[in-house]
This record gives C-alpha cells, structure tokens and sequence, in this order.
C-alpha cells in the first residue's frame, strides 16, 4: 500500500525551462553606447542641417534690411558661407561621423573579443576540469555545470551568470551590486541554486561525483555508508587527503554516527528517493575540490523496477556500490544457520539476482543502452556481515591472506576477488556474477563487516569499511592516484 501510495504522488523529474531575463543592466558596449553613438550622429547632423539653414536665411534677409548695393555685397559674401558650410561642414561632419563610428567599432570589437574570449575560457576550464554539482533534490537528482546565482543584497536570481552582454568581468544587478562572472573573480563564492528545480547548491567550484549504494532490504546499506564515510574521515590524512563533510537539509549523518557511537542501530532507511551524503575529499593543497556524494536509498526500491526506474540520479552515477548480503545466498545461509544462530545478523530476503537485473535494467532504460552494450562505471561489490562466525576464512582477511600466501606478488585487490568470485561460485551465484563482470566496466569485490557484532549497547567495531568508497572514488576521479596503495 505504502508503495502504491507512494508513486501515485511521486513529483515528476523538472525539465530546464527557457530561462527568464536576467535582471541586470546591459553593460555598456553592449547598450548605451550604441544610444550614445546614434545621439552624438544624430546631434552632429541636425546643427549642421540648423547651420545650413540660418545661413539660407540671412542669405535672403540682406535683401530685406540693406540697400541694393550693400545688400549685393553681403549676399555674395554670405552665399559663400552658405556654399562653405553645405560643403565643408557637410564633409566634415561625414568625416567626424565616420572616425567616430570607426573608433567606437576598433574599441568594441577588441571588448567583443575579450568577452568571447573570457567566456570561452571560462566554459573551457569548467568542462576539461570537470565541474559539475549534483542536484540533492531527491525529486531531481540532476548534474549541472552552471548552477543559478543569488545576488547577495537583493535575492534575485541570475540564471546565466557569465561573461555577456550584461557584463564581461562583472554584472550589475538591478538593485546596483556588481556580481562576478567568472570563476577567475569568485563567482563561486555567491549562493548557488539547482537550475532543474532552484532547490539549494552546494556553492564553490569543485568535481562532483555520484556513487549510489545498492542492496535489497536489511543488506546493511545504511550502516556500511555512515561507518563507511566515518572511517574515511578518520583515515584520509593516510592517504595524502583532505576529508570535510559538507552538510545538507535532510542530512541524517551526525544522528546516526551518534546512534553507531552508541552502539545503537541508525533508523533503517525509509526514503524511495536518493538520500544524499556529501563530504569534500580531495588532495592536500589542491584548487578544485572532489564533492563526493554517497546515495542511500531503500532497499524495497530494488523489489519494483518501476520504483528504481524512477531514480534519475542513476543516469549521472560515476560509480556503483553493490551490498551483498552473504545470507541472501540461500545455500550459504541453510549451510551457515546449521551450524548456528543467525536471526540476530537480520539476513536479507531479497535474491542477489534480482538486485542485479533490477539495476540492469534502471540503467539499461536511463543510459539508452541494450543488453549487448557496456553500462560503463565502476562498481565495487561488498559482502557484508563479515563478523558472521566462518565467513572470515570464506572471505575475509583470513581468506586473503592464504591466498596472497599460496599465489605470492599478488595484490591484496586481485586476492580479494579470487576468494569472493570463489564464493559465489561454491554457493551457485555464477549467475550474479556473470552479469555483474560482463555488463560494467571494471568490478571489485570487498568484504567488511560496518559493526564488527551484533547490537549490544557496546561500540561497534567496523572492518574494511573505507575501502570500496575509497576505491570507486579512486577510479573515478582523475585527481586522485591510489595505485600504489591498491598494488600492496
């Protein structure tokens, strides 16, 4: 019922509309100077046109106020200056005319060119360095380049803020604040909203990357991602980086580290739309910022293809991670639960295939792909619940150890997957695992446990957590290098 509900009042995805006038002033060499150019024309013109015909008219007044002959003199001598001012002032007014209009096309020419090329750069610099944000918005889920921006003094809205005929370096805004246009002057600096929905930004420049966590229902999502975020906060100095959570509305991390700190279980997560985790995580010194965003979401999404289809936050994931539970393979958990107790591990009821195709076809349908092309993406598997008793030496540290023993110059990645793909197969997954290795870009297997035991009001003990949120972000992003790391 809660489903059906659900849907029925679900928001449509926004589509970027035309964009409303911007509510500034034209900059000058775009507006004003074109009236002042015409004026200045115009001006020039009508005196002389005024100048021309006084001089008729004295012309024909000599005649009226002197006699024959002095009035003879005068009009020769004034149909000279009628002749010299319809001549030469003409001449020269075409002249001064066409040296103003020359000088104003140089002068404009040269700030078109500088505005050309300040906006090329600018766009140029966002694109090959990859700045982006990601819409939290659980209605909208998009990914943008060029967020709208909040004039500071008044509120309006700037929703194309670059170098333009509002302005090259700087805009001013109706109500006479001057704004920055670029990054190079601290555009980024102004509050920044969703161009899709004007729901709220993260402001700053920096890369955004969305990494999803996908399971069925009680596979442990919630837990792995707080564990797995807090202990990337706390070990990324290890790794030469920079870690800073970046709280947005909605946010529930520091309740449910207080919960785990506790040794209490975060509330299970009930949202049918990405739940958004932000934090920075980038490299010691560096510019431009990794915004990583983490997604939670319910694990009932995964049991309605309909559902998952509707999450347009897939179609701009840069990574995937894949919660396994281990007694959702049912010849393991009949195996394990013969020989011991294991209610208390909550075991997820939902099939590793079914999670698998469900998110085939989600992304098979938002990346217009058919079943014989690659989705792309990296995607890190995680079994999880490794403190269940044996599963260690199935494939665990344990596990991992023997092997990298037995196969000696072996990575601790390749012998993580040997032992899991092992797994698998022992306990007839070769179907998950075949669609998994043919349909992404490149798949690596972890195992962690997020709570080291059972809930029993003592602090948990996390294992392995920070590794494959490490490793997506790692392939993902450019900016960071962990090979050496990965090849220990």
């Amino acid at each position: 019922f809660y489903m059906k509900k659900h849907r029925s009042t679900t928001t449509q995805k926004p589509k970027r509309s035309a964009r409303p006038k911007e509510p500034a002033y034209l900059s000058y060499f775009f507006g004003a100077s074109y009236k002042e150019l015409w004026g200045t024309i115009r001006e020039s013109w009508v005196k002389n046109g005024k100048k021309i015909a006084s001089s008729a008219i004295d012309l024909i007044r000599v005649w009226h106020l002197y006699g024959f002959y002095k009035a003879l003199c005068l009009f020769i001598f004034r149909l000279g200056i009628l002749i010299s001012v319809a001549i030469f002032g003409t001449l020269f007014t075409l002249i001064f005319s066409a040296l103003h209009i020359v000088i104003i096309f140089v002068l404009m020419i040269l700030v078109y060119i500088g505005f050309i090329v300040l906006k090329f750069i600018d766009a140029i610099f966002c694109l090959f360095k990859g700045i982006s944000t990601n819409c939290y918005n659980p209605n909208c889920e998009r990914k943008f380049r060029l967020p709208i921006y909040r004039c500071p003094k008044c509120g309006r809205l700037h929703y194309h803020l670059v170098p333009s005929k509002y302005g090259i370096l700087k805009r001013k805004c109706l109500c006479g604040t001057k704004l920055p246009t670029t990054f190079i002057n601290g555009r980024q600096k102004l509050d920044a909203l969703c161009p899709y929905c004007n729901a709220d930004a993260i402001k700053g420049v920096h890369r955004s990357y969305l990494i999803p966590v996908i399971g069925g229902p009680s596979s442990g999502k919630t837990c792995f991602v707080n564990m797995g975020i807090k202990a990337l906060q706390d070990s990324s100095s290890n790794y030469g980086l920079e870690f800073v959570y970046q709280n947005v509305p909605g946010d529930e991390y520091q309740s449910n580290i207080q919960y785990l700190d506790n040794g209490n279980l975060p509330m299970k997560t009930n949202d049918l739309r990405f739940k958004y985790y932000n934090f920075y995580l980038t490299k010691a010194n560096s510019k431009i910022k990794n915004l990583v965003s983490i997604c939670d979401i319910a694990g009932e999404v995964f049991t309605d293809r309909q559902l998952a289809s509707e999450q347009e936050g897939y179609r701009f994931a840069d990574g995937l991670v894949v919660i396994v539970d281990p007694l959702s393979i049912t010849d393991y958990a009949k195996e394990v639960s013969s020989k011991a107790s294991v209610t208390a591990y909550r075991g997820s009821a939902q099939s590793m295939n079914d999670v698998a195709s469900c998110i085939v076809n989600t992304l098979e349908g938002l990346l217009h792909r058919n079943s014989k092309q690659s989705l792309g993406m990296y995607v890190a598997i995680v079994f999880t619940k490794l403190d269940i008793p044996g599963l260690d030496e199935e494939i665990g540290d344990v596990a991992i150890n023997q092997y990298i023993a037995a196969h000696p110059n072996t990575s601790v990645l390749d012998a993580n997957n040997a032992v899991c793909e092992d797994f698998l197969r022992r306990y007839n997954e070769t179907s998950f695992l075949n669609i998994i290795k043919t349909r992404f870009k490149e798949v690596q297997f972890f195992s962690t446990t997020a709570l080291g035991h059972n809930p029993s009001g003592q602090k948990f003990t996390p294992k392995n957590v920070a590794e494959p949120l490490l490793w997506v972000i790692d392939k993902a992003s450019p900016a960071i290098n962990l090979n050496a790391i990965w090849k220990r």
